[in-house]
């Protein structure tokens, strides 16, 4: 559905790029639609992101910025909004975030708008996940407040996600609901399909149904999406002992595997193997200077693991991202 409210079927190709570094995240993507009537959707959205430790691996601040341009037909709309953010990750991953921004409605009006949005999530177990968001916007004219709840089922390689909220104020309207899919049919590949309905949004679209089947491939060098591992295992379970100014050994305990490695920013996510020291034991050196770094862990050369105890913080993305400490040697 539309802002002139047809309806339509479409093929949509849609390429994106990502980038993770020690402290920042950023990915962008272009999509093209071709409709079956004859017109063409294209859309351009970037997100980015920074999060720097407050004197604890659970405890973050940092800022966020998100963006998208929409054309359709005649019409186009668009809209910009940045803002700090704080994130503290326990028992339930809480994110605080406050924005401000502008933006272009499709009947060519200008807005401002301030929002604040609090996301929680908890995971329940090593296969389920909670997520609870809520949040108000002031946007010139028009005010409206959001609630939402999803159910996320990780049975690795299929993951099922099931989300619904309802919009209230000036854009007020039927609770919505979705559902999503993915089959990872390899570390790089994966099928994906949803459907479901969504609220009128600030732009100026009107409410309505959709359905969507996909294949998502992933280049060399993007980083992977990390699930939680089935590996009972007590903290530390990842923990680095820096050995020189640049050189830093990593220990790693992680059950029922036949190898693993661990990819990180410092390398563009290529994986780089862990020597087995004991049955649940591995270690590798690797050529770190002190910082925070991201990684993953690749177990059997084909499951992406964070083990279970070890630190995360969300990815911006639907997952999580490991949280590697090298600290200062001492002299």
């Amino acid at each position: 559905m539309f802002p002139d409210s047809t309806a339509s079927s479409a093929g949509v190709l849609t390429i994106g790029l990502e980038r993770v570094g020690r402290h920042t995240s950023s990915r962008i993507e272009a999509s093209m639609a071709q409709l079956t009537g004859g017109s063409d959707a294209v859309q351009l959205a970037g997100q980015t992101s920074a999060l720097w430790e407050l004197g604890s691996p659970h405890l973050a601040v940092g800022f966020t910025a998100n963006g998208f341009a929409h054309h359709f037909a005649t019409t186009w709309s668009g809209l910009v909004t940045a803002g700090p953010a704080l994130v503290h990750v326990g028992a339930v991953t809480t994110v605080l975030d406050l924005d401000v921004g502008a933006g272009r409605r499709v009947d060519g009006t200008s807005l401002g708008l301030m929002r604040g949005t609090v996301h929680l999530r908890r995971d329940v177990s090593d296969h389920v996940a909670l997520e609870v968001s809520a949040g108000a916007t002031d946007a010139t004219t028009v005010r409206y407040a959001d609630a939402s709840a999803a159910t996320i089922l990780d049975l690795e390689p299929v993951v099922f996600g099931v989300r619904a909220g309802v919009r209230g104020g000036d854009l007020a309207g039927p609770p919505w609901w979705q559902v999503h899919a993915e089959w990872h049919l390899a570390p790089w590949v994966s099928l994906e399909a949803a459907g479901g309905t969504y609220p009128p949004d600030l732009s100026g679209f009107t409410s309505g149904r959709f359905a969507s089947l996909g294949l998502r491939v992933s280049m060399a060098g993007v980083r992977p999406r990390i699930t939680p591992s089935a590996d009972r295992v007590t903290a530390p379970t990842v923990h680095a002992v820096a050995r020189t100014r640049d050189s830093v050994e990593v220990n790693v305990r992680f059950a029922h595997a036949s190898s693993l490695a661990i990819a990180g920013d410092w390398n563009g996510w290529t994986p780089t193997p862990l020597r087995r020291i004991a049955d649940d034991r591995w270690t590798a050196t690797l050529p770190l200077h002190p910082g925070v770094y991201s990684y993953s862990l690749l177990a059997d050369g084909a499951r992406w693991v964070l083990p279970e105890g070890s630190s995360s913080l969300p990815d911006g993305f639907g997952g999580q991202v490991g949280v590697l400490v090298v600290r200062p040697t001492r002299n």
